[in-house]
């Protein structure tokens, strides 16, 4: 058994498909910053108050097509609430997303719309939301380069029907539904991840014809999450020698996985680069010239990349032609990265999917797996610490909510005894008599200031006039209650030249 550690380099943008998408509602865009932030729903809805959640489930009820709009639009208003994975994003990007959240409310429009907002993930792991390049990738990648090399071009035989699983147990020599007679069951490929700082953005991938045209391709352009060049994966490779009694036929040995890796690749860069150039987009020159052997893996790694040459038939037609197909050895267009949804030139795009694979020392991939975990580790603290920022924060809002409803419910409860008051003063105040109403407008007090505000804020006016309608003891007891109320205003001692005063006194 021989295990290779193997360290691949990306060199252009690179993304493996893994039927995962930023979901519309799982997702904002953060303008200033120009990044996404994609968050749990869950975590994002603890965040929120009773008057948004509330909004939230309005909208969520509605059930149609322009709700998920609505939600989008909802997430948007309420994005400091947002706390999750950062990816850069292009400004035409961000033109797009607003494009999007301001669709008139047209059910088709909305639709078609959506439909073509979708953002593919690249492969992840789920418990850190570390990017990572499945071994499965590499290892079919690996099997189409031996494949070809044991083709070496050839065209035949020919073979009919299912093409792909004859010509497979033609070269390989085995039995396809006997899978102990693949030779490939022999080796085995770990997950590559990240081994240091990466990148990870927002493009769109675009479809180019790779002969200059007065017509564009018929493709249309995808937006997908992709790892930047630069980025380090580590993994390892093992090629294991048949057992005693083995059925295969023709077992597989690493030196010539690495030939074929090289021969194939190195081949296809070249053939990729005399595409690029013709169209004026930027060559990527990996061609093999020392250690590190040129590899490719992932999405739009082109038909070429993926089938053997020799026996290639890459449908060129669109696939809404279904009659009369057409087919040829070659593919006819490009797919490429691109930060614009229709780049006006091809001066800024990048081919998909391309890595340098090299061998690596034992200790190297040592200090390159701790560093992996050293990653992982950290992702995984910073992951829990946000969740129990968040827990805290979610109860310190319970807390502050809790609170400004009891004391609402405390000012109710005021509100209302105060109006039960204010009717058991009302019916108090109907019932005296008219003596004692008068004597409580004129001494100003509480009830008289409830009940009757006007004569208990100006009796002069009110009261004064009403005098002589009362005599001995009920006169005196106005004369004395007027009295007090001069003296509580500073105006009983008072001197002649105030006449009407002094007169009233």
């Amino acid at each position: 058994m021989e295990t290779r550690y193997i360290k691949l380099t990306v060199a252009s943008p690179l993304s493996i498909g893994c039927d995962e998408v930023y979901e519309p509602t799982g997702f904002v865009v953060d303008e200033e910053n120009r990044e996404l932030i994609s968050f749990e729903p869950h975590d994002f809805l603890g965040m929120l108050d009773d008057h948004a959640l509330r909004q939230f489930s309005t909208i969520c009820a509605r059930g149609n097509i322009e709700s998920l709009l609505e939600l989008m639009q909802f997430m948007r208003r309420h994005r400091e609430h947002a706390r999750g994975e950062r990816c850069e994003v292009s400004p035409e990007f961000i033109d797009h997303y607003n494009q999007v959240l301001n669709l008139p409310k047209n059910r088709r429009t909305i639709q078609q719309n959506l439909n073509s907002f979708q953002i593919g993930r690249t492969a992840f792991n789920p418990h850190t939301n570390l990017p990572v390049i499945p071994g499965s990738s590499i290892k079919g990648a690996i099997r189409t380069a031996v494949l070809n090399l044991r083709n070496n071009g050839r065209k035949s035989p020919s073979f009919r029907g299912n093409q792909g699983r004859e010509l497979q147990e033609h070269l390989l020599s085995y039995r396809f539904r006997e899978m102990s007679t693949d030779p490939f069951r022999l080796v085995k490929v770990s997950d590559f991840v990240p081994a240091g700082e990466y990148r990870r953005r927002i493009l769109y991938a675009v479809n180019l014809k790779k002969r200059p045209s007065d017509k564009d391709s018929k493709g249309p352009p995808q937006i997908l999450e992709v790892i930047e060049p630069g980025a380090v994966f580590v993994g390892t490779i093992t090629v294991a020698a048949p057992p005693p009694r083995s059925t295969i036929r023709k077992p597989i040995t690493w030196d010539e996985l690495a030939g074929a890796m090289k021969s194939f690749f190195s081949t296809e860069n070249r053939r990729e680069n005399r595409d690029l150039a013709a169209i004026r987009a930027p060559e990527l020159k990996l061609a093999a010239g020392g250690r590190t052997i040129p590899f490719r893996v992932g999405r739009h790694s082109g038909a070429e990349c993926v089938t053997v040459n020799g026996h290639r038939s890459i449908r060129v037609s669109p696939p809404r032609e279904r009659k009369n197909p057409k087919f040829k050895d070659h593919a006819t267009t490009l797919w490429l990265a691109s930060a614009t949804k229709k780049p006006s030139r091809t001066a800024g795009l990048s081919a998909f999917g391309w890595v340098g694979l090299d061998e690596i020392n034992p200790e190297e991939y040592a200090e390159d797996r701790k560093k992996a975990r050293r990653m992982e580790q950290e992702r995984l603290t910073e992951i829990s610490d946000r969740a129990e920022r968040e827990r805290l924060e979610a109860a310190e809002r319970a807390r502050e909510e809790a609170e400004r409803a009891a004391e609402e419910e405390r000012r109710k409860e005021e509100a209302r005894k105060a109006a039960q008051q204010a009717e058991a003063n009302k019916a108090a105040w109907e019932e005296m008599p008219e003596l004692d109403r008068y004597l409580a407008c004129i001494r100003n007090n509480a009830m008289a200031r409830e009940c009757a505000p006007g004569d208990a804020a100006d009796p002069l006016q009110n009261i004064w006039a009403k005098l002589d309608s009362f005599a001995g003891e009920e006169l005196r007891q106005m004369a004395q209650a007027f009295k007090e109320r001069f003296e509580a205003d500073g105006k009983w001692q008072v001197k002649k030249k105030k006449k009407k005063q002094f007169e009233k006194v």
